[in-house]
């Protein structure tokens, strides 16, 4: 992967240098990116804006990543918008990558549809991320950082922490979510400190115990320097009580927003928080799929409920085998039926020996490579069995993943729970197979 932005910057000036145009919430970070773009865009659009939102990586098609208040481009509409797009990159030789060329149409539709804000979520990194062209964001926020793409951003927590800071611009505001290690806190405000970034270090908010409906949370934001202290209480829709910290960081953005910039200042009230947190979806993220919501798993497959998740690195792997231990002691259960595809090149190991436990049972699962994506393949199956076998006994391989869910409703689902995880790209071809 060559990672730069040179060829993303020549083409977009060849575009008429439509991202100096636009205002930005820029998201990096290694887990809950997504669920805080997400959360944001819900806020601001119950707040009445016409909101962008480009995610990476696509979820289903390649046009689901770029929507504007959740609506996406009709597949001709988004072919056009690309086609164009890479006319202007070959005509003028920029060679942008696929990726590069998603970002810049994304940008320009942002533009040519006059939103008034748009959030976008960092691909890989963020120094040298295809997103990282906008000079002056309203605000940078930074998720949770673990070690991830270590290949690629660095061997060491720092140095990933480092290309994640990479977002922070010269006296732009800044958001920052709580973070597992305290060295990659230090490098954050490290950063931010050279920059002379307005700094929020989000909170975690707590689960209301005086309400009445227990996905209620409170937390308490105060601006930079501590001014303006305010306390928020919303409900919390996506399962995981990492959520806690994810919904925080996406009030903790628009607490900063509302006291940096008079023009959202002023149009978003405690209530469009509320009513935008409690509306926020974001599918394949700790999602409860039941045979009521989607009767294709009961009539095809005999499933009556299954978790997904697209936990693809060790930190949301903690995330995901916490909620699952909650789930089976809540239901009586002590054992897993895991549905597992990865990508080619993670330390699968690392996330199994964090999932896995000697009575579960694992079934290896593949996934299609995604569209526009030649640097994403699937890890072969044999090497997730090799992986597992070294934790549990229970290891099969099936032919597809339609074959897979076959056996997972053959299963006692009094026994144990069934969980698909370990890749997004697994997760869209789950919903692929009946949407």
């Amino acid at each position: 992967m060559d990672l730069g932005l040179d060829r993303i910057k020549s083409l977009l000036k060849a575009l008429g240098n439509p991202e100096k145009s636009l205002q930005v919430i820029h998201v990096a970070g290694t887990n809950g990116k997504g669920s805080v773009c997400a959360y944001i865009a819900s806020i601001l659009d119950s707040a009445g804006f016409k909101v962008g939102r480009y995610n990476s990586p696509h979820f289903i098609t390649p046009s689901d990543a770029t929507q504007i208040n959740g609506q996406v481009l009709a597949a001709e509409d988004y072919q056009s918008l690309i086609d164009r797009v890479s006319t202007v990159d070959k005509k003028n030789t920029c060679n942008a990558s696929s990726f590069e060329i998603t970002t810049a149409a994304a940008i320009l539709w942002f533009y040519e549809s006059r939103v008034d804000i748009a959030i976008i979520e960092v691909g890989l990194g963020g120094t040298l991320d295809a997103t990282n062209v906008f000079d002056y964001p309203l605000v940078s926020v930074i998720t949770p950082i673990g070690m991830d793409h270590a290949s690629i951003l660095g061997n060491t927590i720092e140095e990933i922490a480092a290309a994640k800071a990479g977002i922070m611009k010269s006296q732009c505001p800044v958001v920052i979510s709580p973070q597992p290690e305290a060295q990659v806190m230090d490098v954050l405000k490290a950063k931010a400190h050279q920059l002379s970034c307005p700094v929020i270090l989000s909170p975690t908010a707590a689960w209301s115990l005086n309400s009445d409906e227990p996905a209620w949370a409170t937390v308490k934001v105060s601006g930079p320097d501590d001014a303006n202290t305010e306390t928020y209480q919303f409900k919390i829709p996506l399962y995981g009580d990492h959520q806690l910290v994810n919904a925080a960081t996406a009030v903790s953005t628009i607490h900063m927003l509302k006291s940096k910039s008079i023009e959202f200042g002023r149009k978003i009230s405690i209530q469009h928080i509320e009513e935008g947190m409690a509306e926020t979806r974001w599918r394949g993220r700790l999602d409860l799929l039941t045979m009521n919501e989607y009767p294709w798993l009961g009539s095809n497959y005999n499933i009556k409920e299954m978790f997904v998740d697209g936990a693809h690195n060790p930190p949301a792997a903690i995330v995901l085998r916490q909620f699952v231990d909650q789930q089976l002691k809540a239901r009586g259960l002590d054992k897993v039926h895991w549905i597992v595809a990865s990508t080619e090149g993670k330390d699968l190991r690392e996330l199994l020996n964090i999932l896995l436990r000697p009575q579960d049972s694992i079934c290896a699962a593949t996934f299609t490579q995604p569209e526009n994506m030649p640097w994403i393949y699937p890890m072969p199956q044999s090497n997730i069995i090799e992986a597992a076998t070294t934790i549990t006994d229970n290891c099969t391989i099936e032919s597809s993943l339609d074959a897979a869910l076959h056996t997972a409703g053959k299963l006692d689902p009094s026994k144990q729970l069934i969980v698909l995880c370990g890749s997004l790209y697994l997760v869209a071809d789950l919903y692929r197979l009946h949407c």
